[in-house]
């Protein structure tokens, strides 16, 4: 991509934030995980790998981890690091999710989104994945909406854009309310066979073409992380 471009897209994402603040995923490079950088074996849906990142079980048995990227992948994913979610027993709806707070993107209702990632990865039994979005608000969730992907075992640059969710009858204005934003295997594909996602670099922006992926310092991204994650340790002796 050239320089000349590189900026052209950087303009156009004045809706976003202009040049900074255009991403609204937390921990898009995988770089924190304040809670241990692997769990094995995991059955239920919960936050055990890097921070913002929740792995969905939904009936799978599943691994997750922080992993370091390879120098010779480094041309092809420009990261340090990224999350590793390996599940030995799928099912469908299982995979990894961010939650979005709902204040963040309430104001784009009318707008395109795009959500920009690297993976790679082995696909479950129906041959793709699916980046799904859905409003839910503490009590009442919008419909699902979903469009596929397909990794190899390279890493590539998806980029997929999409309108501003339906709401349903969620109401975006409670404090609980917000956007999930998923990466899973199919509604449809109920196999059990194992599959690996291997995913950063993820950036969800308002507008209609992708750009840069914007790099935020680990200080910054640990005090947006921490935010939502506080930790108390015993001090009574």
């Amino acid at each position: 991509m050239s320089r000349a471009r590189d900026f052209a897209d950087l303009a156009g994402s004045a809706d976003a934030g202009g040049l900074t603040g255009r991403n609204l995923i937390i921990n898009g490079a995988m770089q924190v995980a304040q809670r241990g950088t692997s769990a094995s074996s995991k059955t239920t849906t919960g936050y055990f790998a890097c921070d913002r990142w929740k792995t969905e079980a939904s009936g799978a048995t599943y691994d997750v981890s922080q992993q370091s990227m390879s120098s010779s992948d480094l041309s092809s994913a420009p990261f340090s690091h990224f999350l590793r979610v390996a599940v030995t027993t799928g099912n469908n709806n299982s995979g990894v999710a961010q939650k979005i707070e709902a204040s963040a993107v309430r104001n784009f209702k009318g707008k395109k989104f795009t959500a920009s990632f690297y993976a790679k990865g082995t696909n479950p039994n129906g041959g793709s994945f699916t980046l799904s979005r859905f409003f839910y608000d503490g009590t009442n969730a919008s419909t699902s909406e979903h469009t596929s992907f397909t990794v190899t075992s390279s890493w590539q640059r998806f980029e997929i854009t999409f309108d501003y969710p339906d709401e349903g009858s969620t109401d975006l204005t409670l404090n609980t309310a917000m956007m999930s934003l998923s990466f899973l295997q199919p509604n449809g594909d109920t196999s059990t066979n194992a599959w690996t996602l291997d995913i950063t670099g993820v950036q969800l922006e308002v507008g209609e073409q992708a750009t840069p992926f914007e790099h935020r310092s680990f200080a910054d991204e640990l005090a947006r992380c921490q935010r939502y994650f506080f930790k108390l340790t015993d001090i009574s002796g």
